[in-house]
């Protein structure tokens, strides 16, 4: 069993042996034999970037800042005597339009009226009684002058004399008393005359009436408002600027300006105003200064007291500076200049940022910079360009 084991191994397995054998050594010769090829360097990378030239001008960006729409004159309308509600306009509704003047409610004027007719009866029983002294004043200085005649040829006493001219004084004192009288009774006639006039509530301007809170039989007073009025033609909108754009202030007044009330990201309404007048003193939360814009035109605007909105103007100009996009800025002071496809950093000075547009100072007119952000952007890499509008 064993020798034919050894046999079938002999006449089968030997020769396999020597074939695989073969394959090795002929592998072998043919890896030993190959040419040798030598290898290349690779090629530099090009980065394809876009591109923008420098030219430098005058700029004036644009600044935006917001505000809150804001009527220039308000008032609270109140009645500044008390009494009961007679009467109220068709006109006092929230959002109805009243010219100056308009009566908009009356009070019950009856106690108002007899306080009056009282007056005015104690004021001609007062005035009579001031006539009556003046006649009667008028007599007593006859008399008081005939006897002094007859005093000056001692036909009368002394004491005759003296009592004349007692009648005389005592007639003065009670004619200057009534008057007195009158005349503190004609202060308290105009009162009451005020007090009526007053009863009849009036706007006082041209606007637009709101918060209305009026009812017939109700009892009114100056403590209470029954309603707002605004004056829809003078709008006005504060809005407040940084520092280094306030130290220019005289110079912005009268700036036209765009208003922009927006929801979300859609535009409501747009407007014009003009920058007006600024506050005396800087504003201490913010740390600049606060301006007024008045709306040009407010009534013919859609836009409304209480709408915030975006204001935007001309803040402040610079001369011979690049403006260029964003993109062109590595950092606050990088840009890379293409020379002929090969990028070289350069330092300059940022002076104003606004959103995809930065202002640069230091680039001669004509240099190409590259306005791509590239992750390890640095000197002497090799670009292709496109324009930036690409």
């Amino acid at each position: 069993m064993f020798k034919k084991i050894i046999l079938t191994f002999l006449v089968r397995g030997v020769p396999a042996i020597i074939v695989f054998a073969g394959f090795i050594a002929l592998y072998n010769y043919l890896v030993a034999t190959k040419p040798q090829v030598e290898s290349e360097p690779a090629a530099p990378q090009i980065w394809t970037v876009k591109q923008v030239e420098v030219e430098n001008r005058q700029a004036q960006p644009v600044e935006i800042a917001y505000g809150t729409v804001e009527a220039s004159r308000t008032a609270d309308v109140r009645f500044s005597v008390q009494g009961e509600v007679a009467w109220i306009s068709p006109k006092m509704r929230n959002g109805a339009k009243i010219v100056k003047g308009d009566e908009l409610a009356r009070l019950d004027m009856t106690r108002y009226q007899l306080a009056l007719d009282e007056l005015l009866a104690q004021i001609a029983g007062e005035e009579a009684q001031t006539a009556s002294l003046e006649t009667q004043l008028a007599l007593r200085e006859k008399t008081l002058a005939r006897t002094k005649g007859m005093a000056q040829q001692n036909v009368v006493s002394d004491a005759v004399l003296d009592d004349a001219e007692l009648a005389v004084a005592v007639t003065k004192g009670q004619l200057i008393a009534s008057q007195s009288r009158t005349a503190q009774l004609r202060v308290a006639e105009r009162a009451r005359r005020k007090d009526i006039e007053d009863s009849s509530l009036k706007a006082p301007f041209t606007g637009t009436l709101s918060n209305v809170n009026v009812g017939l039989g109700q009892i009114a007073s100056s403590a209470v408002a029954i309603a707002r009025i605004t004056d829809q033609s003078s709008l006005e909108v504060p809005f407040v600027v940084k520092a280094e754009i306030y130290a220019n202030a005289l110079e912005l007044l009268g700036q036209t300006v765009s208003v922009t009330w927006q929801s979300g990201d859609r535009k409501v309404a747009r407007a014009k105003a003009f920058i007006a007048r600024t506050n005396a003193e800087l504003d201490k939360i913010d740390g600049g200064g606060r301006f007024y814009a008045e709306l040009i035109d407010a009534e013919k605007s859609a836009i409304r007291p209480g709408a915030f909105v975006k204001i935007e103007f001309i803040g402040r100009s610079f001369k011979s500076v690049a403006a260029l996009p964003e993109e062109a800025l590595f950092g606050d002071d990088l840009v890379y200049i293409n020379e002929g496809g090969t990028v070289r950093s350069q330092k300059v000075e940022l002076v104003w940022r606004e959103p995809g547009t930065v202002y640069l100072k230091g680039l001669e007119d004509g240099t190409q910079l590259v306005a791509t952000r590239l992750p390890g952007i640095g000197d002497g890499i090799k670009v292709r360009t496109v324009s930036a509008g690409q």
